[in-house]
């Protein structure tokens, strides 16, 4: 199967659509812990290397199954990011997502 890179591209949507709302809002201390999940998300962006994690996959069909997971998840960010609710419920919502997003990528960086 082909390398699949979306998921790092989604990724890096979802840390550039971050920092565009970071740099655009009033922030408060409600907001640190989403802007230490966006740091970690850089962090995880300089490690992530689909086309290794895919050459370690013994099995690729569902190491594609969760990669796709993951996708949806990002894109489940953004999504909340395009909505312009409340800041704080936005913040807590995206701290969650973004927690999901490296509990299931970090076990498969190599």
């Amino acid at each position: 199967m082909a390398i699949d890179n979306s998921l790092y591209d989604s990724i890096e949507n979802t840390y550039i659509k971050i920092q565009t709302y970071l740099d655009n809002n009033k922030l408060g201390p409600e907001h640190s812990a989403m802007i230490i999940k966006h740091e970690e998300l850089g962090d995880l962006l300089e490690r992530l290397d689909i086309e290794a994690i895919e050459e370690q996959s013994k099995d690729i069909n569902s190491l594609h199954e969760k990669l796709t997971s993951i996708k949806k998840v990002s894109d489940t960010i953004i999504e909340i990011l395009d909505n312009n609710d409340d800041s704080v419920s936005s913040a807590a919502k995206i701290v969650n997502a973004l927690d999901e997003v490296f509990s299931k990528i970090n076990p498969m960086i190599v």
